[in-house]
């Protein structure tokens, strides 16, 4: 995660990294979302491609760092999932719209 991956970038120098791990018979979704924003309040999964700005699909379970969390994915979740248009985004005061984003 980083701010030159949002849309359009910030200025920010806070970074983080998420990892995934998919079960494809049950839908569900693990996550781990790791991040260094000191005053975050919001993390999230959203669904576009790379380069463009898109809907949230669900809120992360909580928003300070380390965050770990499951959710179970509806079908249409699922494509955007296999055809890499899903992304985090850590939140804070003062980039309400993303700080830092992770595709």
């Amino acid at each position: 995660l980083n701010a030159g991956s949002e849309v359009p970038s910030t200025n920010s120098n806070n970074r983080g990294c998420g990892l995934v791990a998919y079960n494809c018979l049950t839908r569900t979704m693990e996550y781990l979302v790791m991040h260094n924003v000191p005053d975050a309040n919001g993390a999230f999964v959203h669904a576009a491609p790379a380069n463009q700005n898109g809907a949230v699909l669900f809120a992360l379970d909580g928003f300070e760092s380390p965050i770990y969390g499951s959710v179970q994915l509806t079908l249409e979740e699922e494509l955007i999932l296999y055809t890499q248009q899903m992304y985090f985004n850590i939140i804070s005061d003062q980039f309400p719209s993303g700080e830092i984003r992770g595709q």
